[in-house]
């Protein structure tokens, strides 16, 4: 499912291209989206140990091993969970900085993948196996579905503190803070919008917001606005290769 863009028309009120400082401007914008986006990189990338030569074991031995390694790793992201969930109980998600919400965001997407790696392999686990990971993947959604909210609003502050000394003003607007708006004058150009929004493509979708907007003025009537194919909060879905991805079909 493909990102759609909507294009607005501008307010005639004063027809005019942007000014060479402006576009100066518009190239300091850029470098600081940078900044924003260094968020929107992926978590370490998962590597596998090297194998070393092992002596024949039987096959029901080779399917314990299997289970044992894909509840493991589970196991593994779900102690970071215990973490993460402690600290959300006494700190609110919106006044959290750029790197936790990285790192939250890489926990949520990780646990989701190593969830969905599990389910891949039902044959190799046993009820008991199931029946906890079922237990995870319900406490995972539920804490996607407390603190995302809060993490979207969280980076709109965070956003927005880097982005005034440049002009550009933040918002966030909607139930659960699913659009974030950008005013700032520099956005009277079109090709400062498309930068922009190819900057954040990733770390709007990941907080799953679903639109974003830039407006040169703040009553402005007449916007650029795209709209963002993110899944709900609550639904388990690994991030990789630039979009989300299905999870492999339940237990039953």
């Amino acid at each position: 499912m493909g990102k759609q863009k909507h294009w607005g028309q501008y307010q005639k009120k004063e027809p005019r291209k942007p000014s060479k400082a402006e576009n100066i401007i518009g190239f300091i914008l850029i470098a600081i989206f940078m900044l924003i986006v260094g968020i929107g990189m992926s978590g370490g990338k998962s590597s596998s140990s090297p194998k070393a030569s092992a002596p024949l074991i039987s096959v029901e031995d080779q399917k314990a091993e299997r289970t044992a390694k894909y509840t493991s790793q589970v196991r593994a992201y779900v102690s970071f969970l215990d973490t993460e969930e402690s600290f959300f109980k006494t700190t609110k998600a919106s006044t959290v900085d750029m790197e936790k919400i990285r790192k939250t965001l890489v926990l949520i997407e990780s646990l989701a993948d190593s969830l969905n790696t599990a389910r891949q392999n039902k044959p190799d686990l046993s009820p008991s196996d199931i029946k906890y990971l079922k237990g995870i993947e319900t406490r995972l959604s539920s804490f996607q579905q407390r603190v995302l909210p809060g993490l979207r609003l969280a980076f709109k502050k965070q956003s927005g503190k880097l982005l005034w000394e440049h002009d550009v003003d933040v918002f966030v607007s909607g139930a659960g803070n699913t659009t974030i708006t950008f005013v700032g004058t520099l956005f009277a150009s079109n090709a400062n919008i498309k930068t922009a929004q190819t900057k954040l493509d990733d770390v709007i979708e990941r907080l799953r917001f679903k639109r974003t907007q830039f407006k040169w003025y703040e009553d402005a009537d007449k916007y650029t606005y795209y709209k963002i194919p993110s899944p709900p909060d609550g639904k388990l879905a690994p991030f990789k290769f630039g979009a989300f991805q299905e999870m492999a079909s339940g237990y039953k």
